[in-house]
């Protein structure tokens, strides 16, 4: 059995932010000889260990074990950088503690709501319906959604279910943004738990928001852990749209700054997970449109002026800051597929013959392939292709 000891035992620290205060961790364990123990880390924080040269030491010199409760977000951090630095990751614990269920008078009331709900359910067929807009002319608290979830449930375990849908009718009723997420996360509850299909009888105006965190509960949220493992596995090369949000301290309901409102939209390869000044960046070189073009595509729009090289920025992002298109969100990025910006087609000239230019027409995907051929940067040609379309046109010469 493993040896569990609590590290305040040993060293009275509050807070391990400096070398010296892992130098005396590192000490502490070869001193006690815990090389191969559990180090409960409890009521001790932790800033940025990864960027420490002594704990980097003490998790490649020794084997033990680092434990944290009720601290996954950290925990998953130091998992991602033990992968990167080639060391057993399950050496990071994470554990959390259950707290006591106790119903409050807040819970009861709203058990006395349901229940009242309940009452206004009908049966019209083959479909179950509560009528919302009979109870209330908007909803604007979550703890609404919650009443309805409890009415469900109810009259569901009284009359059991063997109907087509349920259905919500909130179509006379405003609707908080809050509860639009909430009443979308519901729906997905109800279909992946229940198999129920319920759905919602809504204002035109909340179709789309709806239809996106539907799309988004039904994925389910990744762990950070999940996320990084994504990016680990996604060649080197892909190419994308990386696009920014504007920013912003608060944070939409998909996580987003800015309410996802984009300020900067660019072609990008992604260039790896790496590991830069002790923390793991998604890494992506983006090309902006400027000067997006082949040098014999530049030299004849541009009265025969030479372009030296294409206009590149590199953003380096934290994993909880990149999403990757619709499949999960990020705080500041989503690295779109280039399928999902084929949007139109566009003239590219690959080169030049003599005088004449050689005329393809392209979707976006063509044209980045042509780009980055003609400047011989590498790039996931085999997947960029599978999206490219390319048309050669008829050829006509600079005067013509």
């Amino acid at each position: 059995m493993e040896n569990e000891v609590t590290l305040k035992q040993y060293i009275n620290l509050g807070v391990i932010s400096q070398e010296k205060s892992w130098q005396l961790v590192y000490d502490t364990v070869k001193k006690n000889h815990l090389e191969d123990a559990i180090l409960d880390m409890k009521n001790i924080e932790l800033e940025n260990p990864c960027s420490f040269n002594w704990y980097m030491k003490l998790m490649r010199e020794t084997n033990v074990k680092l434990k944290f409760t009720n601290k996954e977000g950290l925990a998953e951090s130091l998992r991602i950088q033990s992968v990167l630095d080639g060391l057993n990751p399950n050496r990071i614990i994470s554990i959390s503690t259950p707290k006591p269920i106790v119903k409050t008078q807040y819970q009861r009331k709203l058990e006395a709501t349901a229940k009242k709900y309940k009452e206004h359910i009908t049966i019209d067929g083959s479909n179950v319906i509560l009528d919302m807009n009979k109870l209330l002319c908007q909803i604007t608290d979550l703890s609404t959604i919650t009443t309805i979830e409890l009415a469900i449930d109810e009259w569901v375990n009284e009359h059991g279910w063997n109907y087509r849908q349920f259905i919500i009718m909130c179509d006379a009723l405003t609707l908080d943004e809050s509860v639009i997420n909430g009443l979308s996360e519901m729906i997905v509850k109800f279909l992946k738990e229940k198999n129920m299909h319920v759905v919602t009888d809504i204002k035109p105006e909340y179709n789309d928001k709806m239809t996106l965190m539907i799309q988004h509960f039904n994925k389910g949220d990744r762990s950070l852990q999940q996320k990084f493992n994504f990016w680990k596995n996604l060649p080197v090369g892909r190419v994308g749209v990386l696009k920014k949000y504007k920013d912003s301290r608060k944070l939409d309901s998909l996580g987003r700054k800015g309410d996802g409102q984009e300020i900067s939209c660019r072609v990008a390869i992604y260039k790896g997970a790496q590991t830069i000044k002790g923390r793991t960046k998604l890494v992506f070189d983006e090309y902006t449109s400027d000067t997006f073009y082949t040098p014999d595509h530049w030299y004849y729009v541009h009265d025969s002026n030479q372009l030296s090289g294409l206009n590149t920025v590199r953003t380096c992002a934290d994993v909880a800051e990149v999403g990757f298109d619709s499949d999960f969100y990020g705080t500041t990025y989503n690295f779109v597929r280039i399928e999902h910006c084929n949007n139109g087609t566009e003239e590219v000239i690959p080169r030049m013959i003599g005088d004449t230019p050689e005329v393809f027409e392209c979707n976006l995907a063509g044209k980045a392939g042509i780009v980055f051929d003609s400047w011989s940067i590498p790039y996931d040609k085999t997947e960029l292709d599978k999206h490219s379309y390319k048309m050669l046109k008829v050829k006509e010469g600079k005067g013509a």
